[in-house]
């Protein structure tokens, strides 16, 4: 972690409400919501099914307006209860990677991974260099012109991951994306994206339901009440990096911390 004491991202409070249709009070979903990311993290968030997790997701990348609470980046509120229209991304401070890859089908990779910056108006030299690195990175080199059905469902995924990183945000926001995937795909791709992340030393925030996977990519994981959803616990994930993340139950640490967070979820 690379922090100098201030939270890049601090939830205050957070809540969110919905109105539930022949009933006359609305259901909290998410209530009391309160932790901080700080620069440089990797942070795994666990919860029990229908906990919240990814209606909290959409709150922070302001897709969705909280009901009451407020997010912090670097110091400033980003969020207003009251405003009738969320800003999605916080003007390209906060990516998200969500469960499906939603490229688009009629782009071909290179395009897909493109777009973010073509529609910011930034897709200039420098930014072209920086996606062919990034295809580069994870194994894509000689895919660019493939569309989507061409692709496999893992590369469909990289290609995901490298379009948010394309244009650079320094918040990434993930929802179980390697859910779909077969187990050797998804162990490729965690490790292509922790070399991602150690190399562009984002903050990531990153929900699972599997505690393995949140022990072996996490520097701290955070665990979810059953809804309406609020912080239960914090665990700091202290095995030393680089992991072999395919063998990350034979780390002396890993029983205690998998017992601990399983008693919470």
């Amino acid at each position: 972690m690379k922090s100098d004491g201030k939270p890049l991202l601090d939830v205050r409070n957070l809540g969110k409400r919905f109105h539930e249709q022949g009933k006359d009070s609305d259901r909290w979903v998410v209530e009391g919501m309160s932790f901080a990311l700080y620069e440089g993290e990797f942070v795994t968030l666990i919860g029990p099914s229908g906990s919240g997790k990814s209606t909290l997701l959409n709150m922070i990348a302001q897709i969705d307006i909280p009901s009451k609470g407020e997010i912090h980046f670097r110091g400033d509120v980003i969020n207003d209860p009251d405003r009738s229209r969320p800003s999605p991304g916080c003007d390209g401070r906060i990516g998200y990677v969500m469960q499906d890859d939603n490229l688009l089908p009629w782009r071909n990779l290179r395009a897909n991974v493109e777009y973010p910056l073509a529609i910011q108006g930034r897709l200039d030299q420098e930014a072209r260099r920086r996606v062919d690195e990034l295809i580069e990175a994870v194994g894509l080199r000689g895919f660019e012109n493939y569309y989507p059905h061409q692709l496999s469902g893992g590369m469909r995924k990289r290609a995901s991951i490298i379009r948010t990183l394309a244009y650079d945000p320094p918040v990434i926001l993930m929802d179980e994306p390697f859910g779909a995937l077969d187990a050797e795909s998804r162990l490729h791709i965690q490790s292509d994206l922790v070399s991602l992340w150690q190399r562009g030393e984002k903050t990531i925030l990153f929900v699972t339901h599997d505690i393995n996977e949140a022990i072996a990519l996490g520097d701290r994981t955070i665990t979810l009440t059953k809804s309406p959803a609020s912080v239960r616990g914090e665990h700091i994930i202290d095995i030393p990096r680089p992991r072999a993340l395919d063998s990350i139950v034979t780390a002396p640490q890993f029983p205690g911390l998998f017992s601990r967070i399983r008693a919470q979820v």
